[in-house]
């Protein structure tokens, strides 16, 4: 079927009819980029909002067992795990090889694996670093890399800035 425009002419252009179904994958499909733009946007202006957080963590270690750092404190609340960074630092302040990266990337990791050092446990299931939550860094005697006066550095990654102010002191 040919379309008349009002001058009589035949209508060449590519248009018609657009089926419903075709109607709503376009709309879908609008739906999902808008909102992965306003997710990256937020993300943006919560970082320009925010100011690094300050966490409070104390240290055990029980003869023959690895070094448990508990968060004691964070302000604000909690941090999303994947704005989170980890370094264990030696005795001189220097990064430990091989021992540092984001927190989600060891969040349950099994500490009884032979190339694992450090895990960190989630105890709320939040997703957030929390006040509860704990850090188990496996010490030099068990096969890992930490010893007394190492240190667990946290970073919060959307500004690079210390989040514990030097470091955790394991002891």
């Amino acid at each position: 079927m040919k379309k008349v425009q009002w001058n009589g002419t035949e209508d060449r252009s590519l248009g018609g009819t657009i089926s419903y179904s075709s109607a709503v994958a376009v709309l879908c499909i609008i739906t999902i980029i808008f909102t992965v733009f306003l997710w990256n946007y937020t993300d943006t202006v919560e970082t320009n909002r925010w100011h690094t957080p300050t966490i409070y963590a104390t240290c055990s270690y029980r003869e023959g067992r690895n070094f448990t750092v508990t968060i004691e404190k964070i302000d604000p609340d909690a941090v999303r795990l994947n704005w989170t960074n980890f370094i264990l630092l030696d005795d001189q302040a220097r990064a430990v090889p091989g021992v540092q990266g984001a927190v989600w990337e060891i969040n349950g990791v099994d500490l009884s694996n032979e190339s694992v050092n450090i895990t960190f446990n989630d105890r709320d299931r939040d997703w957030k670093v929390s006040a509860g939550d704990q850090f188990i860094i496996k010490h030099h005697d068990h096969g890992g890399e930490a010893m007394e006066g190492y240190a667990l550095l946290l970073k919060f990654d959307k500004t690079g800035d210390k989040m514990n102010g030097g470091g955790t002191l394991l002891a």
